[in-house]
């Protein structure tokens, strides 16, 4: 039966999260980061789909923007 130590030493990351203290990004500022992740996201299928599209062939234009996105 494994019986955990309880008098162990703290691991690293113990010791580093006693050292910096964690501050968590406000509502806005999330939605901000979102806003713009999902804008370059539309931009990169947009311009895949407007620049590598050969002639009625949308699919390869839409795909090679999801990959430089």
């Amino acid at each position: 039966m494994l019986v955990e130590n309880n008098n162990s030493e703290k691991n690293s990351t113990d010791k580093v999260l006693d050292i910096y203290s964690v501050q968590l990004a406000s509502r806005f500022k999330r939605w901000c980061v979102a806003f713009i992740d999902n804008l370059m996201g539309y931009f990169f299928v947009f311009a895949g789909v407007r620049l590598f599209s050969i002639g009625e062939n949308a699919e390869l234009g839409l795909l090679i923007g999801l990959v430089l996105y």
